[in-house]
Parts: C-alpha cells; sequence; structure tokens
C-alpha cells in the first residue's frame, strides 16, 4: 500500500564504503558521466545537500535512491554522507521507493516506468497492488506495461520525447496486427515531418 513507502525513515550518516549498489536496481536507466562529474564538484565544494536512501543489507547498507550522488561522492572522496534509512520489505526489495523518488524528480521516462512496473508485476505484485504502493493510476500502470509490447528500437524515442505519450496506445494497436507497423508507421511520419519521401 502507498501508506508503506512511508513508513519510519531515520536520517543517520554512515561511511560510504559500507553502501552497496545492486547492478540494475535504478529503475532510471541513464547514469551521465558528464552529470556525476558536476555532481563530484559540487559535493567536493559544498558537501551533499540531499541524503542518499539506503535500507539494511546485512552488516551495511543496500542504496534504494541517489545513485549519481553515491557515485558522485566516491570521486569526491567523501567517506561519510548522510543517509535516509528505509525498510524494505520482501516483494519489492525497495524497488517501489526508489520508482517514487525518481518519480518525484520527473527523472524518469515512460520506458523506465515500465520496466520497472515489469520488475514489480514479476515480483508478484498486481496492476492495483502497483498503482498503490507507487500512488499512480492502475490505468497509468497498464498503459506503461503495454509499451513493452512495441519493438525495443522505439524506445529511445519515447524516452526523448519524440514519440509522445498520446501516440504510444495506437502503436501498442498497431503492434496487435503487427509486430513491425509502429515501426513502420513512426518512420512514416518521420519522413513526412522532415520533409523526406514516402515509400
Amino acid at each position: 500500500m502507498a501508506t508503506q513507502i512511508q513508513r519510519a525513515a531515520q536520517q543517520m550518516t554512515v561511511k560510504l564504503s559500507e553502501i552497496s549498489v545492486a547492478e540494475g536496481f535504478n529503475p532510471r536507466s541513464d547514469a551521465e558521466r558528464a552529470e556525476i562529474d558536476r555532481l563530484a564538484r559540487s559535493v567536493a565544494e559544498h558537501g551533499l545537500i540531499q541524503p542518499l536512501v539506503v535500507c539494511p543489507d546485512g552488516d551495511g547498507w543496500r542504496l534504494i535512491d541517489g545513485e549519481r550522488r553515491y557515485r558522485a561522492c566516491g570521486e569526491a572522496q567523501v567517506v561519510e554522507v548522510a543517509v535516509i534509512v528505509r525498510q524494505a520489505d520482501q516483494d519489492t526489495e525497495a524497488l517501489d521507493v526508489a520508482l517514487v523518488a525518481n518519480s518525484e524528480r520527473v527523472d524518469l521516462t515512460p520506458v523506465d516506468e515500465a520496466k520497472a512496473f515489469k520488475r514489480l508485476l514479476d515480483r508478484g505484485l498486481t496492476r492495483k497492488g502497483i498503482a498503490r504502493r507507487c500512488g499512480v493510476s492502475q490505468r497509468l500502470v497498464s498503459e506503461r506495461l503495454a509499451l513493452l509490447a512495441l519493438d525495443e528500437g522505439l524506445y529511445p524515442q519515447i524516452a526523448a520525447g519524440t514519440i509522445p505519450p498520446g501516440a504510444i496506445r495506437t502503436l501498442v494497436e498497431l503492434s496487435k496486427t503487427h509486430p513491425r507497423l509502429p515501426g513502420r508507421a513512426v518512420a512514416e511520419i518521420a519522413a513526412v515531418d522532415t520533409g523526406g519521401v514516402r515509400r
């Protein structure tokens, strides 16, 4: 439930070396080198302004939110960092918390959300359960999951906004007729928009 995401959190300071990052955990797919370098310079000069979010993991901590800040702290050779500790339940292993945190900062693309929702679905949550935990509508969950039926070649354009959110449902419907139709439709429209010749 959405209230579970807000359950007791504690702020404290921990050693950066005690924090681990699970490979592929973060719902946001990018990790821009330039942005991390910029953050590292800021951390070195001003310190870490926004705490990392972690959950207990054995004798240490597992990062839930703040991967770019975590990596920037490493580059800035920060020894200790401020963290907010949240408890993770076994169903989602805090993926729901990370998803909400990224969504609130508008860091996630529709593709990032779709993949994160699919991971929650694979962990046994229903679409209704995902919607409640993440504070979004069940319709949004269904729409995001539906776009995974599209060819992965279209994902970068969806993520960049070249394919507008309103067109995704139509493309999904086209994919039910033939998997290559959405790509052809997008290419056709792009050719017309750029003054190309339709074939």
